[in-house]
């Protein structure tokens, strides 16, 4: 008896949906690019999903697929035990040069499984840059192209909806943490005091590792008579701005066949970004950037303090309107101290204050939080507001 009363119990949940799943819509869009139809059918049906799976609290990582309306694995990865349990193409259409979708997926859904995605937060790309010296004298009809990837990297986090993009950073900071970086204390204080003058709560860099050629190994006749192919090879690394710390690294990769004539006209022109080797350098670099904007969008955001007044406990935080920040969303003060370990490693210590704020006046990039309570004593600017 009891087996046939869990059974019915458990239809009913999933019948209703009402517990831990829910349906979502969501439109996506991609550009079609040299007529490829299929590919950018399939890029604005990733677009779409990664909006539901923002709304839901969720995110997909890059191994998910979804192939002509159906789930291609058993069930998607995503963040915090979400998944997949149904997905339907509800309209697909050409659009001039786009192709555009709209889907419903139903999604089981676990509470704060993704506590940041109701909050934009603010991303800077710093400048690209390259494996080192001796690569960077070798890039064959590339010069330049760590600047033109930043660029392409600032548009597409731009497009994102759960993040602010700041313009890029055009300075070759040197930051390539898997090689030499550079000392790490010094490291840490430039990206936060980077992150402090441009008021961004993290920062987006990375490094080129491969741009080799090669001959086509499919074959005598290719390899004689056929096109190079160049690789595309690139580390991506999120910093916190607050702390300097690194917060996730990731390696991607491509190829394409490459002819000099691409590289002729120069890694700026619109000839090097429609030849084959441009769409693919463009394909990882998009993949990197949606990954890492990904990650920023599920975390919970931080706000550095700007101003205390003394009497009254109150204080003026760097969060606001553009970052979705609602009047009486409460926060608690985070105390930030560091200190240089035996090893030359600087850490950072953390002392929660006792009363929580309430966010009273919100403006476009700022906020006036008040105690609830009785003031907390020796908050100091660059303090941390952390959302409650």
């Amino acid at each position: 008896m009891l087996k046939y009363i869990i059974i019915l119990l458990f239809l009913f949940l999933a019948g209703t949906g009402t517990a831990f799943a829910q349906w979502f819509e969501a439109e996506g869009s991609a550009q079609i690019r040299n007529g490829d139809t299929p590919a950018a059918r399939q890029e604005a049906i990733d677009d779409a999903m990664r909006q539901v799976m923002l709304e839901s609290g969720s995110f997909i990582t890059s191994s998910q697929n979804v192939r002509d309306g159906v789930i291609s694995d058993d069930s998607f990865n995503i963040a915090a035990s979400g998944n997949i349990r149904q997905y339907i193409l509800l309209s697909e259409k050409k659009d001039g040069s786009f192709f555009k979708v709209k889907i419903r997926v139903f999604v089981d859904t676990v509470q704060n499984q993704c506590l940041g995605a109701a909050w934009k937060k603010t991303v800077m790309p710093v400048l690209f840059t390259y494996d080192s010296e001796q690569f960077q004298e070798s890039t064959h009809g590339l010069q330049g192209i760590n600047a033109e990837i930043t660029k392409v990297v600032t548009r597409t986090i731009s497009g994102f909806g759960g993040v602010i993009s700041r313009s890029f950073y055009d300075k070759n900071l040197g930051i390539d943490p898997l090689r030499h970086a550079p000392d790490s204390k010094r490291l840490d204080t430039t990206l936060r005091q980077l992150a402090r003058n441009f008021d961004t709560e993290y920062i987006l860099t990375g490094v080129i590792r491969d741009l080799s050629r090669s001959r086509p190994d499919d074959g005598w006749l290719n390899r004689t008579f056929g096109d190079d192919i160049r690789q595309f090879g690139v580390s991506f690394y999120l910093f916190d701005g607050l702390t300097g710390e690194l917060i996730s690294g990731s390696d991607y990769r491509g190829a394409a066949e490459w002819k000099a004539d691409y590289g002729r006209s120069g890694v700026q022109s619109r000839e090097f970004w429609d030849s084959p080797y441009g769409q693919e350098v463009r394909k990882v670099l998009e993949k990197g950037t949606r990954e890492a904007a990904q990650i920023v969008a599920c975390r919970r955001p931080l706000a550095r303090i700007l101003k205390v007044d003394a009497a009254t406990g109150s204080v003026l935080v760097n969060l606001g309107r553009q970052n979705n920040l609602k009047q009486g969303t409460r926060f608690f003060i985070d105390h930030r101290g560091m200190f240089t370990d035996k090893d030359g490693n600087l850490r950072f210590t953390s002392d929660r204050a006792k009363t929580p704020l309430k966010t009273v006046e919100v403006y476009d990039s700022a906020a006036l939080l008040v105690p609830i309570g009785t003031a907390n004593g020796n908050v100091q600017i660059d303090d941390i507001a952390q959302i409650e």
